[in-house]
Order: C-alpha cells, then sequence, then structure tokens
C-alpha cells in the first residue's frame, strides 16, 4: 500500500491548486477507504480486550 500513498507527480504536475487538492483528495479517500476495510478484516482476528482492537474501534 505504500507505493500507493503517493499521488501521481505527473497527474497533478501544472494543474491549478484547486485541481491538485482535489486530485489529492481522491486519492487519499481510496486509500483510507482500503485502511478501514482492512482494519475490520483484522479485528475479528484480535482480542476483543487487546489494545490493538481498542485502536481500531476508536479509528
Amino acid at each position: 500500500m505504500s507505493d500507493k500513498v503517493e499521488t501521481n507527480t505527473d497527474e497533478v504536475r501544472g494543474k491549478s491548486a484547486d485541481i491538485r487538492s482535489a486530485l489529492r483528495q481522491d486519492h487519499s479517500a481510496a486509500i483510507v477507504t482500503r485502511l478501514f476495510d482492512m482494519w475490520e478484516k483484522e479485528l475479528s482476528k484480535v482480542s476483543g480486550k487487546s489494545k490493538t482492537a481498542e485502536a481500531i474501534r476508536y479509528a
């Protein structure tokens, strides 16, 4: 997933600040969605009383 964190520089180069911001937000939203999906799957694998489970539920 870490290779997907940065927005493609070529995609945003030369665009206005508003367009760059919108592209980055769209890109980030997809990453965050995948992250929350992964956490939901992992939650069932850890003890419900663990700090890890507590952190996932907090997020």
